[in-house]
């Protein structure tokens, strides 16, 4: 029994499916994997962030004993290999509250805050 033309290009346009679905799906999960990776990185860089501010005299100094370290907002930069975040926290003190900004670089599977600073009622105060 011979195999028709149509039976021929039918597989054909099934095979082709086929490796199209698989680099679909194979594409997808690379993606969820970078996405969630990148994630991580940002949560991480928030926490350090966040350490960072509760642990500083000069937020102390500023604002008194700190209450409550909010993130407002978040810029990412740098590359895949070495990425760097820019975080803005409201931070409310036992005596004022002020904004704190606050950039963290990922090197050599650690953070580092490379700057950070206060901004006390347009004031601003260097916490490095």
């Amino acid at each position: 029994m011979e195999e028709t033309t149509e039976q021929a290009q039918g597989s054909s346009w099934a095979t082709l499916l086929g490796v199209v679905i698989m680099a679909i799906f194979i594409i997808g999960a690379f993606s969820i994997f970078h996405m969630r990776k990148s994630e991580d990185l940002s949560h991480d860089a928030v926490g350090i962030a966040r350490n960072f501010i509760r642990n500083s005299p000069v937020v102390d100094q500023n604002l008194g004993e700190v209450r409550a370290v909010q993130a407002t907002s978040e810029r990412s930069g740098g590359s895949e290999d070495a990425p760097v975040y820019a975080l803005d926290f409201n931070v409310s003190g036992s005596k004022a509250t002020g904004i704190v900004t606050v950039s963290v670089a990922h090197a050599r599977d650690e953070w580092q805050v490379q700057a950070a600073a206060l901004d006390l009622d347009g004031k601003k105060v260097d916490l490095r």
